[in-house]
């Protein structure tokens, strides 16, 4: 009996000895796997010891003590992550989204709106450190802008081209809103892209908007006769005040022409005042006299002579 108990109790021994082994090696493979992290290179690690930032690391392999004495987060910095307001698909987004994707324009239609936000982690250590839950904070400050830009929008301008304007609003607003909360993220980009009445009302809404289409049309049609109409009367003004300037033009040139016939014979005149007498006499006489035959008669040496004028100014009239 002795030796049976004497077996029984090394054997047990043993057993508990096996047991506290195997549970040490379980312990140290732990520590091994988890003192062990990679950080690649878009990316950048975060150690925390006992809850609170500690270091932060770039690409490569580190060593760190087991948690939960330190942990390690590793947060892809170039990664774009996207957040959509407004889709279909009820599987894929929360039902807080869908709720908000339904809004009131500045002239007081009921607007739907799909839209996509990119966003990144550009300060990894506000974005775990500064809130429980950033992501959470990013989708009210989403759904806060975008009713405010739509808010003070009209429905027309929203579903033509004020949607790139209100993409650019609300981008700005939103950056504002994220940057004033120091969640260390970043807006890349925002996309609205539907925006139209909820199909309960669409009908409806299309009817009125068939209705103002109409009246467009009228009023362009309006503005194309008189529009037609002022550029011909300009045509008309511009025909007369060229051909004013010309007939202007042309009595000045005449009055400046006579003016330097004027000076010339002066000029002559002075030189030999006699002949040009003479001379405006006989260009008088034919302006008077069309047709007639002038003729200058020189009796100084006591004969009459006659000179026909015409054959040396001109054809005979």
């Amino acid at each position: 009996m002795k030796r049976d108990e004497v077996l029984a109790t090394l054997t047990g021994a043993f057993s508990f000895s096996k047991i506290i082994t195997i549970f040490i090696a379980l312990i140290l493979v732990y520590c091994i796997f988890t003192s062990v992290y990679t950080v690649k290179d878009s990316e950048i690690g975060v150690l925390r010891t006992f809850g609170s930032i500690t270091e932060i690391t770039q690409s490569g392999i580190h060593f760190k003590l087991p948690y939960p004495v330190q942990q390690a987060d590793v947060i892809n910095i170039n990664k774009a992550n996207i957040v959509e307001i407004g889709v279909n698909n009820m599987k894929r987004k929360n039902e807080s989204l869908q709720k908000n994707s339904v809004h009131m324009t500045e002239d007081g239609n009921i607007l739907w709106v799909y839209m996509i936000v990119e966003w990144k982690v550009s300060d990894p250590k506000s974005y775990l450190v500064n809130s429980e839950n950033p992501d959470e904070i990013l989708e009210n400050a989403i759904i806060a802008s975008i009713r405010s830009v739509i808010g003070n929008s009209t429905i027309d301008s929203l579903m033509g081209s004020g949607k790139i304007d209100a993409q650019i609003k609300t981008k700005e607003q939103l950056g504002k809103l994220i940057s004033a909360y120091n969640i260390g993220i970043e807006i890349s980009d925002v996309k609205i892209q539907e925006a139209h009445p909820p199909a309960q009302v669409k009908e409806s809404f299309d009817k009125v908007s068939d209705a103002a289409a109409q009246r467009n049309l009228l009023i362009s049609k309006a503005e194309d006769y008189k529009n037609k109409k002022l550029a011909s009367a300009e045509n008309e003004a511009r025909k007369i005040l060229m051909e004013a300037e010309a007939y202007s033009k042309e009595k000045l040139n005449k009055a400046k022409a006579e003016t330097a016939k004027f000076d010339s014979l002066y000029e002559e005149y002075k030189l030999s005042k006699d002949v040009t007498k003479a001379r405006l006499l006989i260009e008088t006489l034919e302006e008077v006299l069309p047709g007639c035959n002038v003729y200058i008669v020189d009796n100084r040496d006591g004969a009459i002579n006659y000179i026909p004028i015409s054959e040396f100014g001109g054809d005979e009239q």
